[in-house]
């Protein structure tokens, strides 16, 4: 072990542990972020559509073809949007895992500055991911109570 200007020891099993660390939490990126939020908006969007499909179609009673058809892009967006809900759960494991590599791999006094700006973006990443999670939750509820309410629409009609 080796000591640093008075810092405590630093050795290689803190290497180790921040090499592991940011090689787990590499998925945490800012594209994968990135990409996850432009997902996040695209189901949204395609819901939406379906959604004022079936509000459309439950104006005009005579077009339960097209009620089931968008029933089942409803149900295809839920389930895109439950696996998405969990790429999140990931990607905010990750993002945290790449934030705490910088705290094992150096002193905390010898951070760099773009160690300091990768440990901010990766907090603020954090937090937009919790919130997107958030939301990507709301859109499964959303999704489900729009299936419901189709849902009696047709026992009703059938009834």
């Amino acid at each position: 072990m080796v000591l640093v200007q008075g810092h405590g020891t630093y050795g290689p099993t803190k290497n180790l542990v921040s090499f592991a660390l940011r090689s787990f939490g590499a998925f945490g990126d800012i594209v994968a972020v990135l990409l996850l939020l432009v997902l996040l908006g695209f189901l949204w969007w395609r819901v939406s559509q379906w959604t004022e499909v079936l509000d459309e179609i439950n104006d005009d009673p005579g077009s339960d073809v097209e009620a089931y058809r968008a029933q089942q892009h409803l149900v295809t967006l839920r389930w895109q949007s439950s696996w998405t809900i969990w790429l999140m759960y990931f990607t905010i494991i990750g993002a945290i895992a790449t934030a705490a590599s910088f705290y094992f791999g150096f002193p905390i006094s010898g951070l760099a500055v773009s160690q300091v700006i990768t440990t901010a973006w990766q907090a603020v990443s954090v937090a937009v991911l919790v919130a997107a999670t958030v939301l990507c939750r709301r859109l499964i509820l959303m999704c489900d109570m729009v299936l419901d309410d189709e849902e009696e629409r047709l026992t009703e009609t059938v009834a």
